[in-house]
């Protein structure tokens, strides 16, 4: 409830706080990840966007990625962020998520192929974007593979 209030008195900063401060604490987190996502969208203010949109993309990826990309239910465009930065920005938090899921905490969302999807998807993107995505892809297959068959490999070579 505050979060809105924040909202409609234009303390933008203070509702995206209180969104995020929510997590874990509230069942069911969309209309959070929605506002937030809403305020980041109309506030067009790339710190902030990197500074909420991880706990977005961590709770709802699919919300979450509509920051980047157009939504499909409003038609409403992503932030107006160089796509290299937001693969930069989506590489890092794979990265981490990486790191998580070593230690067994993480997700599995796919975020950087996802929006290289996208990018191929709605765009004239270069070379360099498929071939990301390709490698994307491979490392995908090479980690479906059962642990004997890695280790078969391994020895073999």
């Amino acid at each position: 409830m505050m979060a809105l209030v924040n909202e409609n008195i234009d303390n933008y900063q203070e509702a995206l706080r209180i969104w995020s401060s929510l997590r874990g604490k509230v069942a069911n987190m969309t209309e959070g990840c929605e506002r937030t996502v809403s305020i980041l969208k109309r506030k067009k203010d790339l710190a902030m966007t990197k500074q909420y949109a991880k706990w977005v993309l961590e709770e709802n990826p699919d919300i979450g990625l509509t920051l980047f990309t157009a939504d499909p239910k409003s038609g409403e465009p992503a932030v107006d962020m160089n796509p290299d930065e937001v693969i930069e920005y989506l590489s890092a938090l794979d990265k981490h998520k990486e790191e998580l899921t070593s230690t067994g905490t993480g997700g599995s969302f796919p975020y950087l192929e996802y929006y290289y999807e996208y990018l191929i998807n709605h765009g004239n993107p270069p070379d360099s974007y498929y071939t990301a995505l390709g490698l994307l892809y491979v490392d995908k297959c090479f980690r479906l593979q059962p642990a004997t068959l890695k280790n078969t490999c391994k020895t073999s070579s």
